[in-house]
């Protein structure tokens, strides 16, 4: 009888956990959604590489969310090996990143618009801002959460770099601090993932 009070209290609990994960990763999901769209208007709009590369980052972000919404019902070996999965992902993104600030750093031939770009990533900044909320009370919870909270994290960081990009190219008039924010920014992301995909592998191994 205790015993399947105490299994009835832990099933509730689960169901708990779940249903508040479910719904910061769909509020999670339609701000990224938004903020994609204002990506993608204003890396055309302002010619800024940077904020192009950043809206494919953004891209497969959303395809990450859709996969922890996946991951949740599963078990924790499944999450891990989830995880994992993400980790590749964001690495190879981080690693094209760093190759297209290559080519545009030898090949550019245009000036980004700094005040869009700026306005752009501030935009983009609040909407990360908001998604780091929405999670903050879950990252802890599973390995699940807590690789979407760095990618979550990792955008941040982007938005950041690219609203001091903007500040640069006005300042000094040319393109190239926007291809070196691809560069960092494509190190800042392949660094996180391969943090997680040890973290992930780790897990994996143990078996949970």
């Amino acid at each position: 009888m205790g015993s399947q009070c105490c299994n009835h209290d832990f099933h509730h609990q689960e169901r708990t956990l779940q249903t508040g994960q479910r719904r910061a990763l769909i509020l999670t999901l339609l701000v990224n959604a938004v903020v994609f769209g204002f990506e993608v208007w204003g890396g055309i709009t302002a010619h800024s590489d940077a904020i192009l590369a950043d809206s494919l980052h953004l891209f497969s972000h959303l395809f990450v969310i859709v996969l922890s919404l996946v991951a949740l019902k599963k078990s924790l070996l499944w999450k891990a090996k989830a995880a994992f999965f993400k980790g590749l992902i964001v690495a190879g993104l981080g690693i094209s990143i760093c190759f297209e600030a290559f080519e545009a750093f030898v090949g550019s031939s245009h000036l980004p618009e700094s005040h869009v770009m700026s306005s752009v990533a501030a935009i983009a900044m609040l909407g990360n801002l908001v998604t780091l909320w929405i999670l903050s009370k879950h990252k802890d919870q599973d390995l699940n959460m807590r690789s979407e909270w760095i990618c979550s994290k990792a955008d941040l960081l982007t938005n950041l770099g690219l609203i001091a990009a903007g500040g640069l190219v006005l300042v000094f008039h040319s393109g190239w601090p926007n291809s070196i924010l691809g560069f960092v920014l494509g190190g800042s992301i392949t660094w996180s993932a391969l943090r997680l995909l040890r973290q992930a592998r780790r897990q994996i191994l143990e078996g949970i």
